[in-house]
């Protein structure tokens, strides 16, 4: 791009070759030399001026972005982009025992790729984009759809094969296939890219317990291109076959491989399976090799070079490989900025900071920059460093990022020179402008500085009065006034006015309001002759400025609440600032946070803070927690800018409720509830558990499932307890490195504990036995093992046994009362207190044929009724009676 502005700038500055000629500069004159278009165009010159000029301009124009940086362009042309993703085993299984983890069980590379498509389509809806899985052989069947091509001379190996698979080919993303089923191009490639989580149809059996992987819906019929070694060869001879039916130039035309081994297929054909290495007739490659280890293979450093040198395009030189731990975002991050991200993008730029030589320039306004001085060049050559900072925007997205750009000019001074291409050169009798305060002159205006003179040096030319202008360069609204000086005689004008910082300038009042970050101008023209202008531009600057630039809550106790709030500062906060700090800073209002202290922290403030808003835990942010800084000037000096930031979660989950529901065939499920959706929870023992007296034992878990904050788990053994009883405690175990998305792990061994609820399935059967009906007194006697159970000792009488038919857990206990009545329904004992035996599980009612009154009942035959309880919350009630005999 650079030549042809340079090209440009010739046609359009010849013209002023031959007036620059005619112009005069005499000695008594100051000269400054213009630039007439951006620095950038300069970029390497040595630029001939005359040696009049003494100065650079303060005013210098940027270019706009897209002249100078190249790849950025407002059009983008559609490509040919061909997916070479490899399925092999080792990207999702366990190996060797399980000491080799599986390098992508995520299924990142899937996932990845369909969002690159979405963001192709809405970007770039006329790429053509194909996909090859290889393990073995190409993995998709040409039996499943008619959209699988298979390579040709694809017989020439893995001949042993009579399917060796396919490939889909370069599809236009929005374009409609009527012979593929009416289905867009986007729409086939989506639906086999489609991704489930797989558990136990793996084609080896050592993987750990409870192990998953999220792996492609998408399989073969056929058995055998679903096997998963590493044929590197078929997956690149599949990208050639459909780059040879590309729409598009060759320059246009790239391939990204997504791997993770070297090659091993066809074992018994070394030349066919090493053939990719040579990288013939293969477009510009990508590789991304998914590894734990700094180096790939290097096979595939080789065929990245070799791939490079082939000459099959122009841009084949800018194919690369990278190494990388998978993961979604990461892999996103790298596939997008180094590789999708050229094609698709397009930006503005508008530049907002310029440096000559490390000095600050002011933005004006249109690509124009004001320095508070002119630049003075040396006797002879003056070499300028240019950088020029701009914020590119991407104008589909909107995201914005910076950028810079450098040029290194050389200026030098020659008697002979005339007005150099591209400059114009401004001369001017030694009239000037000074802005004092107290006396003294500043270049550059601090907070303290409320009144301010500006002084005029007459040169040689006398005026008959002298008005400047004020303005500020920042804000919507500029302020503006004018300013008449008071003549001493003797050649110096004066005059002062106030500044204060406001958002709302008011013409006219003899103040100039202007922004924190901001530059006054004082601009006085000739009346005469407009062009002999003077202009002083002072940048106001506040001797220190402090904002927030972050924020994080924190959890230091680990009971799930924030005790602390750390704010991340623009430039450190003295102690004395503290307190101003604290009065200026607002934290969300419905966590009810408050501030018990506040310090200074490495790089910030932090605030011991006590959270009431809810008496639930919340770990996690929302769009409310913001804090917000007011402006204000602080006590030390400087200024508390305003700020508004996103306060992020720092605070790991805990539990906020457990159940443990029990049921009869002792198979219990631990329900847990947490502050937000937690991550990692196939620690067999995710918790600590300890009894109402502290004694702490270990409970081993499988989990289950977990859905929001809500996780399931399947107990599977108890130690150092007899059971899981009510009242017991439950925390997350420090180590087993539970955390929420952002991966904020809980390792505060003495986190939030809660009490279990448990609940015991309340389904059980019970029957009732009796002994010695029908009862004779003097007769029948008690057996003694159960005289022993009775409370009032007795040994002759009538017994009623309630059993359960099932055993019931420790924690059970059944309560029951008994009533006897005779056979015209007369209750002869009512409610009477049933004995419970807790080691057999038995309810005992004895009677010795006794009314309440204590006397004899006669010969004949009652009924016990009886009624069950017991101690779980559940309230329901069992009841029960039967027949009993009295004989006399």
């Amino acid at each position: 791009m650079r030549p042809f502005i340079h090209l440009y700038c010739s046609m359009v500055f010849t013209a002023l070759f031959f007036l620059a000629r005619m112009d005069a500069y005499p000695n008594d004159e100051i000269c400054e030399l213009v630039f007439e278009s951006c620095p950038e165009h300069f970029d390497g010159d040595t630029i001939d001026v005359p040696a009049h000029v003494m100065a650079l301009s303060t005013k210098i124009r940027a270019c706009d972005i897209l002249e100078v940086e190249e790849g950025i362009t407002d059009t983008v042309l559609p490509s040919s982009i061909f997916f070479i993703i490899d399925e092999s085993g080792s990207m999702w299984m366990w190996h060797n025992n399980l000491n080799e983890p599986p390098r992508d069980s995520l299924g990142s590379r899937f996932l990845v790729t369909s969002a690159i498509l979405d963001t192709l389509l809405a970007t770039n809806p006329k790429t053509h984009v194909g996909l090859a899985l290889f393990g073995t052989y190409l993995m998709f069947d040409p039996q499943d759809d008619d959209v699988f091509v298979e390579p040709a001379g694809y017989e020439t190996y893995n001949s042993e094969s009579v399917n060796r698979g396919a490939y889909i080919p370069l599809l236009q993303l929005d374009s409609l296939y009527t012979e593929y089923q009416n289905r867009t191009g986007f729409e086939i490639l989506q639906y086999y890219l489609r991704t489930k989580w797989q558990h136990s149809d793996f084609p080896i059996t050592i993987q750990p317990q409870g192990y998953r992987t999220e792996n492609l819906l998408y399989q073969a019929t056929t058995a055998d291109l679903r096997t998963t070694a590493t044929n590197i060869t078929t997956g690149f001879d599949a990208a050639k076959d459909a780059m040879s039916n590309s729409p598009h130039q060759k320059e246009d035309q790239f391939v990204i491989f997504l791997s993770d081994g070297e090659a091993n297929q066809p074992s018994n054909d070394h030349p066919t399976r090493d053939r990719f290495i040579t990288g013939e007739n293969v477009p510009t490659t990508f590789t991304i090799f998914f590894s734990p280890y700094e180096q790939a293979p290097q096979q595939l450093y080789t065929m990245t070079e070799n791939i490079r040198n082939n000459n099959y395009s122009p841009t084949n030189t800018s194919g690369d490989i990278w190494t990388i731990q998978t993961s979604f975002d990461d892999l996103m991050g790298l596939l997008f900025d180094e590789i999708i991200s050229p094609y698709i993008n397009v930006v503005t730029g508008n530049p907002y900071r310029l440096e000559i030589n490390r000095l600050v320039s002011s933005p004006a306004g249109n690509r124009d920059f004001i320095f508070a001085q002119r630049y003075a060049l040396q006797a002879d050559v003056t070499e300028l460093n240019i950088d020029i900072s701009y914020i590119v925007t991407d104008t589909r997205t909107g995201t914005s990022t910076p950028l810079e750009t450098e040029s290194t000019l050389y200026l030098r001074r020659t008697e002979q020179a005339t007005a150099p291409f591209g400059f114009s050169i401004s001369c001017w009798d030694r009239t000037s402008l000074q802005l004092q305060h107290q006396g003294v002159p500043v270049n550059v205006i601090r907070e303290d500085m409320n009144k301010l003179e500006i002084l005029f040096f007459e040169s040689s030319e006398s005026f008959p009065y002298i008005v400047v202008d004020i303005t500020n360069s920042q804000g919507e609204v500029l302020d503006f006034e004018q300013i008449d000086l008071h003549n001493h005689h003797n050649g110096i004008w004066s005059a002062t006015f106030s500044r204060e910082i406001s958002t709302h300038p008011v013409h006219g009042d003899g103040t100039i309001q202007h922004q924190l970050t901001d530059t006054i101008m004082i601009t006085w023209r000739n009346p005469s002759i407009p062009l002999d202008t003077i202009q002083l531009a002072a940048p106001f600057n506040v001797s220190r400025t402090v904002g927030a630039t972050a924020a994080s809550y924190h959890d230091r106790r680990g009971d799930g609440f924030v005790d602390s709030v750390y704010l991340a500062l623009s430039n450190p906060i003295a102690y004395a600032d503290l307190q101003r700090f604290a009065l200026n800073l607002t934290l969300p209002e419905y966590r009810n946070l408050r501030i018990d202290s506040v310090f200074v922290a490495p790089g910030g403030v932090g605030l011991h803070v006590e959270e009431s808003g809810t008496a639930v835990p919340r770990t996690f942010v929302t769009s409310d927690d913001i804090a917000t800084v007011n402006e204000t000037l602080i006590p030390e000096g400087g200024l508390l800018t305003s700020s508004r930031v996103d306060i992020q979660d720092r605070i790991a989950p805990v539990i906020t409720h457990a159940r443990l529901k029990a049921g009869t065939a002792l198979v219990d499920t631990l329900t847990v509830t947490f502050s937000e959706p937690p991550e990692h929870l196939h620690f067999e023992r995710p918790f600590l558990f300890s009894n109402s007296q502290g004694q702490q034992y270990t409970v081993h878990l499988q989990f289950e499932e977990v859905q929001e904050s809500v996780a399931k788990f399947s107990i599977i053994a108890v130690e150092g307890a007899e059971a899981i009883y009510a009242g017991d405690s439950i925390w997350i175990y420090q180590l087993a490195g539970i955390s929420d998305h952002l991966n904020n792990v809980q390792s505060n061994p003495l986190n939030r504990r809660v009490v279990l609820e448990v609940r015991v399935s309340p389904h059980y059967d019970m029957v009732t036995r009796v002994i010695n009906s029908p009862y004779t007194p003097g007769q029948s006697v008690i057996p003694h093992y159960i005289q022993n159970i009775d409370p009032k000792g007795r040994n002759c009488g009538l017994v009623v046994i309630v059993k359960p038919m099932q055993t019931l857990r420790p924690n059970i206990q059944l309560q029951g009362i008994a009533s006897v009545y005779d056979v015209a329904k007369n209750p002869i004992i009512e409610n009477d207190v049933m004995f419970y035996d807790p080691q057999t599980q038995r309810l005992y009612f004895f009677w010795d044929a006794r009314n309440r009154r204590g006397r004899e009942v006669a010969t004949g035959t009652y009924t016990v009724t009886m009624q069950i309880t017991d101690n779980q919350d559940n309230g329901k009630k069992k009841n029960f009676s039967t027949r009993i005999g009295v004989r006399r």
